[in-house]
């Protein structure tokens, strides 16, 4: 009985020897495969930085071969984790077309996405909603100029106010008030210009209706909430809008605060 038990724990050691053995080696090939990947990637990057000295040699720093080159620089960028000079590299791009199709061309616009994706993978929130306060912007100067369609400006519109929604959401507290109202003010935009685009189409209009309307009560919501952020709401409306803007109502909405020593307010919108 002893030389088999002593069979049996030479056979598992030799099994948890080999075990480690192939752990090793599988480890080992998977640093050799990393090694090399790096190794052709970064002969990669060397490669798309030599054809923009060569291009830019040649042709200058404004020309538009160079746009190419610095979108394949981005990605093999992104590939390799480098967020922040994919981001560079990204802004580079932009202000390339920018140049040479003029600031508010809407040729820009898929640049402008590259550069969104790459803020987005930074993390930057805030580099984001000005990205796509730029994208607005340019919508609008291309449509004053001809170019484009109020349905491409208010679908901008979109996706400005979604992001707004989701910065309330997780933002920092200080900074929800703001975001707030920049929702109240892109969603009256986009309701004014849906009153025109969609006069005859009562279901697209009643949809920029309704987010109007939620931007409102999301608003309220905010001013008569249970904390901070009930004040600091109140406190930037007045900045904004001056006082007449809001009504001392008790009851109307159930929650009163105590905004200075001497009078409780309920604060609503007119």
């Amino acid at each position: 009985r002893m030389q088999t038990v002593s069979k049996a724990l030479r056979c598992t050691v030799l099994f948890a020897a080999a075990a480690s053995v192939d752990v090793t080696l599988a480890a080992e090939s998977r640093l050799d495969e990393l090694l090399q990947a790096s190794r052709r990637q970064q002969a990669e990057l060397e490669r798309y930085r030599e054809e923009l000295a060569r291009i830019e040699s040649e042709f200058g720093p404004f020309d538009l071969a160079l746009a190419e080159v610095l979108e394949g620089l981005a990605l093999t960028l992104r590939q390799g984790g480098d967020f922040e000079e994919m981001l560079a590299v990204r802004n580079r791009r932009l202000q390339l077309a920018r140049t040479n199709y003029g600031l508010n061309d809407i040729r820009v616009l898929p640049l402008l996405e590259g550069v969104i994706e790459a803020q987005l993978l930074m993390n930057d929130w805030q580099a984001v909603a000005d990205s796509l306060e730029l994208e607005r912007s340019i919508r609008v100067a291309s449509l004053s100029a001809g170019a484009g369609s109020q349905e491409e400006l208010l679908d901008s519109l979109q996706r400005q106010m979604q992001w707004e929604r989701a910065m309330v959401i997780v933002g920092a507290s200080g900074d929800r008030s703001r975001r707030l109202l920049e929702l109240r003010e892109t969603s009256e935009t986009g309701l004014d210009i849906a009153e025109q685009t969609y006069a005859n189409e009562p279901i697209a209009l009643a949809q920029w209706r309704y987010q109007h309307a939620h931007a409102i009560y999301s608003l309220v919501a905010a001013m008569n909430s249970s904390d901070f952020l009930a004040v600091d709401t109140v406190q930037r409306l007045v900045r904004e809008d001056g006082p007449f803007k809001l009504s001392r109502s008790a009851g109307r909405f159930g929650q009163v605060f105590n905004l200075s020593p001497s009078q409780q307010y309920v604060p609503v919108l007119r």
